[in-house]
């Protein structure tokens, strides 16, 4: 469970990083959003960005995933520099982000969504005609079992609860098995128990993706995450485990509010 990890020690993750960002920066109307930011993910390892309103840690992940393209600086991905490739490439390459927003189909069931999701057909029914093989169909359950969704394969995606559509949406980036999974304030709009929930599935997916979380939950935070990334005004302010972040004098001041 989530709350047994709390205490545990973070495992030393070794190795080449699956993502570098160096030096990252861009500008809106000569307003630094990010400025200068550097951070490296290792493979398998959890990340968590922290930091106040427009710290610019969505904007981080706007820059990642391609959706903003930056001024200056730049973004390996698995020893590749992508720093301004197009979001379709982004993903091609192995990056997938769930929005802080849910977008799913509200009138396709929950598999449909994941079928969507697993397929690369641009158009929606072209997937659902073409994707219907049997590995297809194992792994959309394979995957909303692990996100909990499994007894509610043939539901509407319109009647699930707000936890549940993040759930989905969640599954709906797995199915196509990224490398990096980008998560945008999962827990938004969560009740406790869907946020432990989260904690959870999170946790279970640790080590076989590389996960990059922005939230604003600390007791959520302490429950996933190998390191954080404290950010301030658009600049790294400290990193380090949870409690050498909840101790940082500097980001007490600017962030925890001491």
């Amino acid at each position: 469970m989530a709350q047994t990890l709390l205490s545990q020690t973070s495992p030393e993750l070794s190795g080449t990083p699956l993502l570098e960002v160096h030096d990252l920066g861009v500008s809106f109307n000569g307003l630094s959003a990010v400025n200068g930011l550097s951070l490296s993910l290792m493979p398998g390892e959890v990340r968590v960005l922290i930091g106040a309103n427009g710290a610019g840690k969505t904007t981080t992940m706007d820059l990642i995933s391609g959706k903003t393209k930056a001024t200056n600086g730049t973004i390996r991905f698995k020893g590749r520099d992508i720093t301004n490739w197009t979001p379709n490439q982004i993903a091609r390459a192995g990056i997938g982000r769930k929005f802080q927003i849910p977008s799913v189909f509200k009138d396709l069931t929950v598999a449909e969504n994941m079928q969507v999701a697993l397929c690369f057909n641009p158009s929606v029914f072209g997937n659902l005609r073409q994707c219907l093989r049997r590995k297809d169909r194992a792994q959309i359950h394979e995957i909303l079992s692990r996100v909990g969704l499994e007894a509610m394969s043939d539901r509407p995606a319109r009647l699930l609860s707000h936890g549940q559509t993040q759930w989905l949406e969640i599954g709906m980036v797995l199915a196509q098995n990224p490398d990096l999974v980008l998560l945008d304030e999962p827990t938004a709009g969560m009740t406790v128990q869907e946020t432990r929930k989260t904690a959870d599935i999170i946790n279970a997916l640790r080590g076989q993706h590389t996960i990059l979380v922005v939230e604003h939950d600390m007791t959520f935070v302490r429950d996933i995450c190998h390191v954080i990334t404290v950010m301030h005004q658009g600049k790294k302010l400290a990193e380090g485990t949870v409690d050498e972040i909840e101790t940082n004098p500097a980001v007490l001041e600017a962030y925890l509010g001491g």
